[in-house]
Order: structure tokens, then C-alpha cells, then sequence
């Protein structure tokens, strides 16, 4: 997590005291949070994950799993056959 932390901080042009005001702690507790001296609480990872317009999954480093990438491959070819029926019935 403390990469994303630390990257989505950068990316934002914020200083760490910037991000711990939003939050309402000190640059040294926000500090830690980028270093993984400490757990971020989910009170907090819930503001930075609004604040960044992210899903918790991207600020903890969450990996999709293989079985929902083959899920959404399945969903996108029935779409594809969807569509090109709708098409060739003129609905579309």
C-alpha cells in the first residue's frame, strides 16, 4: 500500500501534510501510513480512496482475480453476439 499511497500523493501534487489535514492526523501518522510503520484504519483508507477517486483494491494493492478476468471475457464475447443479433434484426 505505501507505494500507492505515496504515488497517488505525487500524482496529485500534495504534500504529506496536505493528505493528513484531509484525513485529520499528523504528517508524522500519514507519514507512517506511506512507510507501513502503520495500518491505515478503514476510516481513513475510505476518505483517501473518495479523495483519489480509486477503489480500495487499488489503494491496498488488491489484484483481480484469473477467474473474474475469464469472467469479464465471457461477458464481453456475449455482448459482441448480442449486439451483432440486434444488429442484423435491425433493432440496433
Amino acid at each position: 500500500m505505501k507505494n500507492n499511497l505515496k504515488h497517488l500523493r505525487k500524482t496529485h501534487n500534495l504534500t504529506q501534510k496536505e493528505v493528513a489535514k484531509i484525513l485529520g492526523i499528523s504528517q508524522q501518522q500519514y507519514s507512517s501510513y506511506e512507510l507501513s510503520n502503520t495500518f491505515i484504519t478503514i476510516d481513513k483508507a475510505l476518505i483517501l480512496a473518495d479523495f483519489y477517486d480509486v477503489t480500495l483494491d487499488f489503494l491496498v494493492k488488491r489484484r483481480v482475480k484469473r477467474n473474474n478476468i475469464e469472467r469479464i471475457k465471457d461477458i464481453e464475447s456475449n455482448l459482441k453476439i448480442i449486439r451483432t443479433n440486434l444488429e442484423k434484426n435491425k433493432i440496433l
